[in-house]
């Protein structure tokens, strides 16, 4: 919900007041120092660093001062094969038309839709019952901080940038997401990427580290945003109407301030291990063009052999107030004067009936 003008204003004289010429040139001057500076050249398959070498020589010329001193590296990513290779459990199924289904050597079902020759492309999804449903109200505080603390760790030796950049370099795509009533990792790769794809969400699944400096960095950031948030009328009144329909332990209640300062760093980790710790209660679907025993054979040796210990996380009801209430908050400006204009017609419409009245 958006601030009214009033408060837009206030808030911008205030962050003026706040701050100084001297200010901005100091910070800008930090930001543009060279040692601040880098370039990220992503190389897809078959390309090799001698093929942007004219890109980098000209950026260099443009960017580089004479006599400064210009750093390159060359960070080469190499996803390691599992250690262990389960063999293919499970024989293949065919319930309905395209359809196949088998049960990897770990006891993870995998559900998998045949799409035409011509696609070229693979879908695939690790999921679980539970997503915010399955949360208690500080869980909640700490998800909206849990991606960037994990976003900007590492996995195994590999940095959060650079392994960024490889799933990129491949063309695909690895995203956690959280819904209402279920979590999963979503992976979207080219089929003819599809080993190394896999095999990088398999290593992210078994290595990946948060970053204690971004989740500080993140709880400010978050605080900061709610504490202004939570002073609009706008928003005051909209805590205030789902406070009284849903109470505290319902995951539709509003979050405060409190319960995101609440929130530590060890909280952040303990929540990605109830949710994404290891596979134990997902099942896994994929859509792709592969023959059915090629996508058993891959997710066989990629996905079999990780554990699956985590203990099920199973969704709650929404919760709801026996008994209602009332709302009792200040106005926001546009409001009052669009009532004090309104209450104003209504009065004038009142007396001008009555008038009509005694006439008639």
């Amino acid at each position: 919900m958006p601030q009214s003008q009033t408060q837009l204003e206030s808030n911008f004289r205030r962050f003026l007041s706040l701050l100084s010429l001297d200010d901005i040139n100091r910070e800008l001057t930090a930001l543009l120092d060279v040692d601040n500076q880098a370039i990220s050249l992503v190389y897809a398959a078959g390309e090799e660093s001698t093929d942007a070498a004219t890109l980098q020589q000209s950026y260099l010329e443009q960017v580089a001062k004479p006599g400064e001193a210009v750093n390159v590296t060359y960070a080469d990513v190499e996803i390691p094969a599992p250690t262990v290779s389960p063999s293919v459990a499970g024989k293949i199924t065919e319930p309905a038309p395209r359809l196949f289904v088998w049960t990897l050597e770990n006891g993870l079902p995998v559900h998998y839709y045949r799409l035409d020759d011509s696609q070229s492309e693979t879908q695939m999804v690790l999921q679980a019952k539970g997503g915010i449903a399955s949360l208690s109200t500080k869980e909640r505080a700490a998800l909206e901080l849990m991606f960037e603390t994990y976003r900007s760790g590492s996995v195994g030796d590999i940095g959060a940038p650079d392994f960024s950049h490889y799933i990129e370099s491949l063309g695909s795509n690895i995203e956690p997401q959280v819904y209402g009533n279920s979590h999963n990792y979503a992976l979207s790769s080219p089929t003819p990427a599809l080993y190394e794809s896999l095999n990088a969400l398999r290593y992210l699944l078994e290595e990946i580290s948060p970053s204690e400096e971004a989740f500080e960095r993140e709880r400010e950031r978050v605080l900061a945003r709610i504490s202004e948030a939570q002073t609009s009328p706008y928003d005051m009144f909209t805590q205030a109407t789902l406070t009284l329909i849903y109470p505290k332990p319902s995951y539709e209640s509003p979050l405060a301030v409190s319960d995101y300062q609440a929130v530590e760093y060890a909280d952040v980790v303990a929540l990605y291990q109830k949710l994404f710790g290891d596979l134990g209660h997902y099942s896994i679907y994929v859509a792709s063009d592969l023959p059915p025993d090629h996508v058993q054979a891959l997710t066989a040796s990629l996905l079999g052999g990780i554990q699956t210990q985590r203990k099920e996380t199973i969704p709650k009801g929404i919760l709801y107030n026996a008994k209602g209430g009332k709302i009792a908050r200040n106005l926001s400006p546009e409001i009052v004067h669009i009532l004090s204009a309104s209450i104003s017609l209504i009065h004038h419409h009142a007396l001008s009936s009555l008038c009509l009245q005694k006439i008639c």
